[in-house]
């Protein structure tokens, strides 16, 4: 895989407390991206793709349902759009669990992003991943 320009500001991420949002269009590489950031991390980690029926029931249970789940303190979570409250998940474990470091991707949708810096303002990292931005 191609290293992409992000690559190693995402990883210096990982020492802040802040939730690390990836956002960008469709096929820009996001869930590639957090792929490889969580194989270069390196460390215990848990992985949720919300494609996955199995678990989009279980964020959309709500927060005391996926926390119960989380055995680590690395979460990556993919296409996080499909969860109508996300927002109050990520929230929700930010504010309660402050030990969970959390890296999200998802759609560069106006309503999305807007009900994030809504909802998670001073919580989270965000950075926009554009097509072909390789070091």
């Amino acid at each position: 895989m191609i290293p992409r320009k992000d690559g190693p500001d995402l990883v210096r991420h990982a020492s802040s407390h802040a939730i690390s949002v990836l956002i960008g269009s469709r096929q820009v590489g996001k869930s590639t991206l957090m792929r490889m950031l969580r194989e270069g991390l390196a460390l215990p980690s848990e992985s949720y793709d919300l494609e996955n029926p199995l678990h989009l029931a279980l964020f959309n249970e709500g927060y005391t349902s996926f926390i119960r789940q989380v055995r680590e303190k690395l979460l990556f979570i993919d296409e996080f759009q499909y969860c109508r409250g996300i927002s109050s998940v990520f929230k929700a474990i930010h504010d309660l669990r402050p030990e969970i470091k959390i890296y999200a991707s998802g759609s560069s949708s106006l309503e999305i992003q807007a009900h994030l810096n809504e909802s998670l303002v001073g919580r989270k990292r965000e950075t926009i991943i554009y097509p072909l931005t390789i070091q």
